[in-house]
């Protein structure tokens, strides 16, 4: 198969002695979470084989369309439905270095990677978000790359880290960094480069096993990296603190059964960790816990190992956000329901569990809305609305439900608003503010209260009693008596709605009474009409008013 030669067989053919297959019954598998865990078949006819993480067994993926040749590394492109695996038989200046199939069985092709150089190419990783795929070349210590589009790729600038038969990688993009692991090295385990392009570093790794490291995935939520040692069963898998500090150490393995580790995937909800057994054809998948309390083998009835190697774990999508409903309130309103919030993958840990499709149902009271299987719904009756959305990948689906959303029937009309009552009419109240002789008049303040349609009118009349000797006059008073008469000396009018000052000036016969004895004491009578038209007394007061002084020079 032309694959690259090394200081122990990589792809011996071991015959499991009647000690192992017993202790391999003996220990019953664990109780394991939903989905499916994929690995490479570097050698017989199923170049990509599957088992289901609950134990209940596995299969193989067709590959039909694409060029398998010794598939030495997978990983899953979970949104996009694919699995992707790098062929060791092949320099990567070939055209079928990289290759891919669909999850759902239906064959598969091979990526266009013009532009890209190395040979035996040995563990891949996806980065479905950047639209790139990373894997390492093993012969020509580089790390590559290729863009998902087909465009082309290139060769990651490395400088300052050890790349010493690398083999297998693992992306952080969150850190921006990619790790791989260096077979030939017993020293250096796991190296790293920026994906930015700024060189890289090596990983202390104090306290581990280093012996032939063979894979390598992320932990990040607990800072810690993890590879296979395909050259010790007795410390297979391995750890070191991501912040360089070292942290190293093993992992306790007790009820698995390793035999030449080769590739690690990690499940962090789980606290598992999984690994394929390279020499092992029939416990090809192991795994352990992260608490260090041991771990077992899964079974993989179905599935046709062949020189096992890489793992990728797929898991159902994850729910971590409900679906919203949108829309109004009334009947025939156009209701729209939102995807939800669902986990991404961890591409370091090569779990992967993004959505593939989406699927939407709609209830009304608890009851199914038949056909309405679209983001969008006309609500034609009330009630309660409820949305789910079904988000599924090849592993399975998870459905997620919205709030309830309630349409109700339209308001009952508002009752008509009581009649206005009618504008009173008629005169207002008439307030009369101020009453005040002037030199040769008089001022009369008054105001008209009420409603915008009411007014005042009415008449001022001024008037003052002669006393006459005769047909002389003699004195002026305020009242009459005998012998006296009545004369108006000054007279108006008002007719108004707010207020007024009224100025009323003597007629010439006030003037000349005025004259002639220096003041002149008057009543004065204000009257306003009634709603009949009928003048009515107000007011009835006394005043003097006296002339003005002269100076004499």
């Amino acid at each position: 198969m032309g694959l690259r030669c090394r200081s122990q067989p990589r792809w011996s053919v071991v015959v499991e002695v009647l000690a192992v297959v017993c202790m391999a019954l003996a220990s019953a598998p664990m109780a394991l979470g939903a989905g499916q865990i994929y690995w490479g078949n570097a050698s017989g006819s199923n170049p990509i084989s599957f088992a289901n993480l609950d134990g209940s067994g596995g299969g193989n993926l067709t590959t039909a369309g694409a060029t398998p040749e010794a598939p030495w590394g997978v990983t899953i492109d979970a949104a996009a439905g694919k699995i992707y695996w790098v062929n060791n038989d092949n320099n990567m200046g070939q055209t079928d270095g990289v290759s891919f199939a669909n999850l759902d069985g239906s064959g598969g092709g091979t990526l266009n990677t013009p532009g890209v150089t190395g040979a035996n190419p040995e563990g891949v990783a996806v980065d479905p978000a950047a639209g790139k795929i990373y894997w390492a070349n093993f012969t020509t210590d580089t790390i590559a790359d290729a863009n998902l589009d087909g465009s082309g790729g290139g060769t990651l600038n490395t400088a300052g880290a050890t790349v010493d038969g690398p083999d297998g990688v693992a992306i952080d993009p969150s850190d921006g960094k990619i790790y791989w692991t260096n077979e030939q090295s017993s020293t250096t385990a796991v190296s790293f480069a920026n994906l930015d392009g700024s060189g890289g570093g090596d990983l202390k790794t104090t306290g581990a096993t280093v012996s032939s490291p063979e894979g390598v995935a992320i932990d990040a939520a607990t800072g810690k990296v993890y590879w296979a040692n395909d050259g010790s069963n007795t410390a297979p898998i391995s750890f070191a603190n991501l912040d360089d500090s070292g942290g190293g150490g093993n992992l306790t393995v007790t009820r698995a059964t390793p035999n030449g580790a080769f590739g690690v995937a990690i499940d962090p909800a789980a606290g598992r960790i999984y690994w394929v057994n390279e020499n092992s054809n029939t416990i090809p998948i192991s795994f352990a816990n992260l608490d260090g309390s041991g771990g077992g083998d899964l079974r993989t009835t179905g599935a046709t190992p062949s020189t096992p190697g890489w793992p990728s774990l797929l898991e159902p999508p994850s729910g971590t956000g409900a679906p919203v409903i949108s829309g109004g309130s009334a009947a025939s309103s156009t209701l729209s329901c939102s995807e939800g919030a669902w986990a991404s993958d961890l591409v370091e840990s090569f779990l992967y569990r993004a959505p593939h499709s989406f699927a939407y149902s709609w209830t009304l009271n608890g009851t199914l809305i038949g056909g309405a299987t679209s983001s969008t719904i006309t609500a034609s009756s009330v009630g309660s609305y409820v949305c789910q959305v079904t988000a599924t990948n090849q592993a399975g689906s998870t459905t997620q439900a919205s709030a309830a959303h309630t349409v109700s029937p339209p308001s009952p009309p508002s009752p008509p608003s009581p009649p206005s009552p009618p504008s009173p009419t008629g005169p207002g109240a008439l307030t009369i503010s101020g009453e005040k002789a002037t030199s040769n008049g008089v001022d009369v303040t008054v105001a008209c209260g009420g409603a915008a349609t009411q007014s005042c009118s009415g008449n001022v009349t001024v008037t003052t009693t002669e006393t006459l000797h005769g047909s002389t006059v003699i004195a002026v008073t305020a009242t009459a008596k005998h012998h006296k008469r009545v004369v108006t000396v000054a007279r108006g009018s008002y007719s108004l709605a707010g207020g007024k000052s009224i100025k009323l000036k003597l007629k010439s016969k006030g003037k000349a009474l005025l004259k002639r004895f220096g003041k002149l004491p008057v009543i004065v009578q204000i009257t306003q009409a009634n709603s009949a038209g009928q003048q009515v007394t107000i007011s009835h007061s006394k005043l003097t008013i006296k002339a003005k002084k002269h100076k004499h020079h």
